[in-house]
């Protein structure tokens, strides 16, 4: 501190001795080792005129500027940005001759770097008359950490919209209600004035399906279909599934002329990718004066995921509720069919089996010869109605598949094909029975559909079982074209498998056959049971 008083004295008096234009090296000096043993720690010396005394090395380093280029000259002029440089003049005429420092933040400019953000505190040095002749400005560069604080609180507040965002995903909050809460959140963090969400349909079109805007209402609100135009961020989007910007020229036409027309000159575009597909676009529109950092795409991206994942949760639910509507459907039907193929078939044997008996009984006494053949016709009836039971019995589950497993269950249907099958199971034990289930069904119902459409010359069926998981591969060289949307029993399998947490692909090209490829989980679950008071596993 000592040091310091000498050396702001030793400042003092070059002014009052008139040497202030060429402050001696050892009062530079003496001002180094005073304020600047730190060798971040910014020195800055001015006059009653604001012209520089002294720029320390820290100064030049941080500006660029050497302390030749600056001194003598007006700091105004030289380091100043115009809208911080009359503070200056303010601060020289304001600053009282005794007191404390005072705290001050301001920019100094740099030579091709920008403006650096520095913590000041400026002190004054007086002459004889005890009046403020100069300040010495002292001070830290605070740029970067001002940053830091600024990206933090940044990174903080999308942390915070992005978390209300998926929890409203997760609580499954309609698509159409977590379109328009992604969109402002996007604009109230990025300070965007205004933002739609499209989605890109069928025909070359998109639908506003999500806006928000701080601007005057009208024009583009939710549910406006607006064209694909060349020249728009969305139609980029949309071709190449990668963020885009677009100015708005003058002299364009459709949509980009009503979007002027608006007030808006330009647009930054990130797409919304549900399962691989670009669903549409979130979009962000700006005025004339507005302008947006170069990293918003991939800030905005982040957004656009989580429409994205809050679009791929609906198509999940949606397509849970319709599987579920299926299978209750499909088992109402399958119990019509059961029902109409007992009462037209073993039922109607086993009512003429019953007459039949009782006309028997009571020719007995009187014809003995007429009630033989009766109770000889009733034994051939009983086992025709026994064949159909066991053919009624077997289509609900095949008793070879419970009883010797998915391989021998596979032969038996495969010799039962109209054309050669060639199977091959590489499975070293039994299977769940869900599993095998599951598989025995594919086969049979992707060789029935063969046989009946197809009209194959032979088939392939593949059984292999890695670790946890079994794929059944059943392909044929028929005619293929084979559609899940025409008929209810692919539709069937697909659900089936998918109930068991399995996939089921299908590759049916016109004229190049069928491949089914279904992969179904298999691990070996551990279950627990209570016997007697004991527990086992």
């Amino acid at each position: 501190m000592q040091r310091r008083s000498a050396s702001l004295r030793a400042l003092r008096n070059s002014y009052l001795a008139g040497r202030g234009d060429l402050l001696g090296r050892e009062v530079a000096d003496g001002l180094d080792g005073a304020l600047a043993e730190p060798a971040d720690f910014l020195v800055c010396v001015i006059d009653e005129a604001c012209r520089i005394r002294h720029f320390n090395r820290a100064c030049e380093r941080t500006t660029g500027f050497t302390s030749a280029e600056v001194f003598g000259r007006d700091a105004r002029d030289v380091v100043l940005p115009p809208d911080e440089a009359a503070e200056l003049g303010r601060l020289l005429a304001q600053l009282p001759p005794h007191g404390r420092p005072l705290r001050r933040d301001g920019r100094l400019l740099t030579r091709n770097a920008g403006p650096r953000l520095i913590a000041w505190i400026a002190e004054s040095c007086l002459g004889d008359d005890g009046k403020v002749a100069g300040l010495v400005l002292s001070g830290l560069d605070v740029t970067e950490g001002t940053r830091k604080t600024g990206k933090l609180r940044l990174l903080m507040e999308e942390q915070g919209a992005l978390r209300r965002v998926a929890t409203l995903a997760a609580q499954g909050a309609p698509p159409e209600h977590l379109f328009q809460i992604v969109t402002e959140e996007a604009c109230r963090l990025h300070r965007f004035p205004s933002a739609v969400m499209q989605r890109f349909d069928d025909d070359g079109t998109a639908t506003i399906v999500g806006r928000y805007s701080q601007h005057r209402p009208g024009g583009f609100e939710v549910g406006t279909v607006i064209e694909l135009e060349e020249g728009l961020a969305n139609t980029q989007v949309a071709r190449t599934g990668r963020p885009a910007r677009v100015e708005y020229g003058r002299g364009q036409d459709g949509v980009a002329a009503r979007m002027r027309a608006l007030g808006f000159r330009s647009s930054v575009a990130v797409p919304v990718t549900v399962n691989g597909r670009t669903w549409g676009a979130l979009i962000a529109v700006l005025q004339e004066e507005e302008t947006v950092a170069p990293e918003t795409e991939q800030r905005l991206t982040a957004f656009a995921d989580l429409a994205a994942a809050a679009l791929a949760s609906a198509d999940a639910r949606d397509a849970l509720e319709a599987s579920r509507a299926r299978i209750v459907s499909a088992g109402d039907a399958a119990r019509r069919r059961l029902e109409r193929n007992l009462h037209d078939g073993a039922q109607q044997r086993l009512v003429s089996l019953a007459l039949k008996l009782r006309l028997a009984r009571a020719k007995l006494p009187e014809d003995p010869s007429a009630a033989s053949e009766l109770l000889a016709s009733s034994c051939d009836e009983l086992g025709e109605a026994l064949a159909e039971l066991r053919e009624l019995a077997h289509g609900l589950h095949p008793a070879l598949l419970t009883e010797r497993g998915l391989a021998p269950a596979l032969a038996a249907l495969a010799a039962r094909a109209p054309f050669p099958v060639d199977v091959s199971v590489d499975v070293d034990q039994r299977l769940p029975e869900p599993v095998e289930a599951a598989a025995y069904y594919l086969a049979s119902e992707a060789l029935a559909n063969a046989a009946k459409h197809a009209h194959p010359s032979c088939a392939t069926v593949i059984v292999h079982r890695q670790t946890d998981t079994v794929l059944l591969e059943v392909a044929d060289d028929g005619r293929g074209g084979a559609d899940l949307s025409g008929g209810s029993g692919l539709r069937g399998l697909v659900d089936r498998i998918e109930a068991l947490g399995g996939t089921l692909q299908i590759e049916s090209p016109p004229g190049a056959g069928t491949r089914l490829l279904a992969r179904l989980p298999c691990a070996a679950r551990s279950s627990t049971r209570f016997d007697g008071g004991r527990t086992t596993q």
